[in-house]
C-alpha cells in the first residue's frame, strides 16, 4: 500500500506537515472504494505532499531549489568560502568588502577591494572593472552609492555570474547577503531551514 511505502520517510516530518500527511491519508482511505481516477489523483497529491518531508538539500519544487534561511557559498574568484544570509527582499546581492579604492584605467573604472575570511587570517585582494554604481536609500541615514562589480558566486554545484555591491559588512553577522539577482528562477527559500547545501572549495584561475 503506498502510505506504509512512505511511513520511515514521513517520521521525520515537521509537525505541521505531519498533520497534512494524515489529513490526504485519511481521504485516500476513505476513498479506497472509489474510481481509479479519483483514487489516481489523491495518490498524486498524497506524494506531493510526502516531497516536503524530503531533506532540504533534495527538495525541489517547480522545478526550483529549496534552501534556507542562511548558507554556505563560495566566491569562486577568491576560493573562498563565507556564510550568507539569503534575503528576498533585497533586490541585489551584496558581499563585505574592505579597503575599496577606485581607479581609472583607459577612461574607465576599475576597483579594488579585500575579501576577508571570518573564519581564519586569509586576506583576498581582488581588482575587478566596476559595473554599475548602485544608489541605496537608507531611512533617517544619508544615502549612499556602492560601486558593483560582477563576480560568480556559488551554492552547492550551481555557480552564477552576477552583479554584487561591495560595502563594510563587518558590524553584520553575516558577511554576504544574497538578494533576489541570485535566487531568481533557481530557488524558493524555507526559512524553516539553514545550511542545506554543502559547499567544497575549488580553485579557479582569479
Amino acid at each position: 500500500m503506498v502510505t506504509s511505502e512512505i511511513s520511515d520517510e514521513i517520521q521525520s516530518a515537521v509537525p505541521l506537515r505531519f498533520l497534512l500527511y494524515l489529513y490526504i491519508r485519511n481521504i485516500f482511505q476513505r476513498s479506497s472504494k472509489g474510481s481509479d481516477l479519483k483514487k489516481f489523483l489523491i495518490t498524486t497529491l498524497l506524494f506531493s505532499c510526502v516531497s516536503l518531508f524530503a531533506s532540504p538539500e533534495h527538495k525541489v519544487c517547480d522545478g526550483k531549489r529549496i534552501i534556507g534561511e542562511s548558507e554556505t557559498v563560495r566566491i569562486v574568484s577568491a576560493d573562498m568560502n563565507m556564510e550568507a544570509r539569503i534575503d528576498t527582499g533585497a533586490t541585489t546581492t551584496s558581499i563585505d568588502a574592505r579597503k575599496i579604492e577606485v581607479t581609472e584605467r583607459d577612461g574607465k573604472k576599475w576597483v579594488s577591494f579585500e575579501l576577508v575570511d571570518r573564519g581564519g587570517s586569509r586576506v583576498e585582494k581582488l581588482e575587478k572593472p566596476v559595473a554599475k554604481i548602485v544608489p541605496i536609500k537608507r531611512h533617517g541615514m544619508k544615502d549612499q552609492k556602492r560601486y558593483a562589480v560582477k563576480m560568480k558566486i556559488a551554492l552547492g554545484d550551481m555557480e552564477q555570474l552576477i552583479l554584487v555591491t561591495l560595502t563594510d559588512r563587518s558590524r553584520f553577522d553575516y558577511p554576504v547577503l544574497i538578494g533576489r539577482n541570485f535566487l531568481r528562477g533557481e530557488y524558493i527559500v524555507d526559512v524553516e531551514y539553514s545550511h542545506t547545501v554543502t559547499v567544497e572549495p575549488k580553485k579557479e584561475d582569479r
